[in-house]
Order: C-alpha cells, then structure tokens, then sequence
C-alpha cells in the first residue's frame, strides 16, 4: 500500500534501536501492511532492533502518528491504529494487526 513515514524515532544508539511511524490507507490489506513493514525494515538497516506503528492516514491516525495522543478516546485510537510490527535479530518478527485491543482492558 502507498504510505506516509510521520515520524521516526531512534531510541537507544547502543542496542540500534528505532521506532518508525507510519499512515495508510485503512482498506488497505492486513498482508500487504506486513509486507510493508517487511520492507520498511530492510530500508532502514541502521536499526538491528525496530517498531513501526501503522495508522490511518486520516487526521486522528496522523495525530496519533505524531505523538498527539492525549485528547483522543480510547475507542479512536483502536479504530485508526491499524498494526504494529517490530523486528529483533534473535526474536525475529512480530505482527498484530489489532495493536489497539488492549487499550480498554486497563
């Protein structure tokens, strides 16, 4: 899917840590989005260790994106929070494509 980097992080120099914000359309195919980040990972080889948060590419998932988080509901946060992938060297890859869903358990 066509995309939008938002934001990038880098968290820690020492353990090559990144965090990666992205936008997509919210049609856009679950596969497609982990194919994506897939790719992402691999165009961003300076991070042995990485997150990438993907959202809507409407003004909440923007927001979000970008660290606005404060003034959104809970329940907008899961509908535009679209998946979260991250990838480790000796976890290898991980994919949920539901990141939100624990956002009402606490």
């Amino acid at each position: 899917p066509n995309y939008e980097v938002q934001r990038i992080e880098s968290l820690s120099n020492i353990f090559d840590q990144g965090k990666i914000y992205i936008t997509v359309k919210k049609s856009s195919d679950r596969k497609a989005i982990k194919l994506l980040c897939s790719k992402l990972r691999e165009k961003y080889p300076q991070y042995s260790n990485i997150i990438i948060c993907v959202y809507t590419d409407n003004k909440i998932g923007m927001a979000l994106a970008n660290g606005f988080q404060s003034e959104i509901s809970n329940d907008l946060k899961k509908e535009n929070w679209l998946a979260l992938y991250s990838y480790h060297k000796v976890e290898g890859e991980y994919f949920d494509e539901n990141p939100g869903g624990y956002l009402s358990g606490y």
